[in-house]
């Protein structure tokens, strides 16, 4: 088993987030004051690309951020206005969650912790709440010109059957 902290896991995903939208919007991120949620219950923001991970860590990841931010960033990675997050604008947020996801499972791996992202899930809505029952969660604000991306981290190290 792997020694790798919940802090490497906050670091690997913010780290894997900041190169991302750096690549993809030519804006570097600026970090905002990471908070702490704890208990069974998440408050989560309008729009959220949930990834899950398993192997070594398990757990998820909520890629959050208002209407209008999400309405910016997947134009802006679509390189069109978009109105409506239809079913385009829920892709490219997909798979914004996806690269960060899958960068960020390389750094951990590097630690000793291997694991796989799951495919992503988009959940919108006014005041979401999620349940992720046994995982205290850190909440990393990333700031750019279109609007905040909340990165969401809610991963432990897998427990053993033994």
């Amino acid at each position: 088993m792997s020694s790798v902290s919940s802090l490497d896991y906050v670091r690997a995903f913010s780290q894997a987030a900041e190169m991302v939208l750096e690549q993809l919007l030519g804006e570097k991120p600026v970090r905002g004051t990471p908070t702490f949620q704890l208990g069974a219950t998440l408050q989560l923001q309008q729009v959220n690309a949930i990834i899950g991970l398993t192997g070594g860590v398990t757990g998820q990841i909520a890629y959050g951020m208002d209407k209008a931010s999400a309405h910016a960033i997947a134009g802006a990675m679509m390189m069109e206005e978009v109105k409506y997050l239809d079913e385009m604008a829920i892709s490219a947020l997909s798979e914004l969650a996806n690269m960060i996801s899958g960068n960020a499972t390389v750094l951990l791996s590097q630690s000793g912790a291997v694991s796989d992202i799951t495919p992503p899930s988009v959940v919108m809505g006014g005041s979401v709440m999620a349940a992720w029952y046994g995982i205290r969660a850190m909440v990393m604000p990333l700031k750019l010109s279109l609007g905040t991306l909340y990165v969401t981290v809610g991963l432990r190290p897998k427990r053993s059957m033994i």
